[in-house]
């Protein structure tokens, strides 16, 4: 059961300023389906900021992976450019919760695909 619910919209994501820049992948049934699969693990990703300080990205790595393999057949590196609006979606999913970025270009662990993300505090 989620403690934390998001009330953040994958419309409104796309007029944020910082993130029009996105806007390509607005109707991609890939980025609707990866922004519900985070706003679904809200407090995953929240945990991974709060409890283990480590990206919260790190916390659904291989499910996440999992899924762009799966279901939309990725196979590695695909699309950086998408790869860093996955990093936006998470960086609008926990700022609702207050959390900005710390550090950037964090490694991480147990990934074939997305290779660095952010810490937030």
């Amino acid at each position: 059961m989620s403690i934390n619910v998001s009330t953040r919209t994958y419309q409104e994501f796309f007029k944020t300023t910082s993130r029009k820049n996105y806007a390509k992948f607005e109707t991609d049934p890939t980025s609707i389906d990866v922004f519900d699969f985070l706003q679904k693990r809200i407090d995953i990703l929240l945990a991974g900021i709060v409890n283990v300080k480590k990206p919260p990205l790190q916390m659904v790595i291989v499910d996440l992976e999992d899924l762009l393999r799966n279901t939309f057949g990725w196979k590695g590196r695909q699309d950086v450019f998408f790869i860093t609006c996955i990093g936006a979606m998470v960086a609008y999913l926990v700022e609702e919760f207050g959390y900005v970025p710390d550090k950037r270009g964090i490694r991480l662990k147990n990934n074939q695909i997305i290779r660095t993300s952010t810490i937030y505090k």
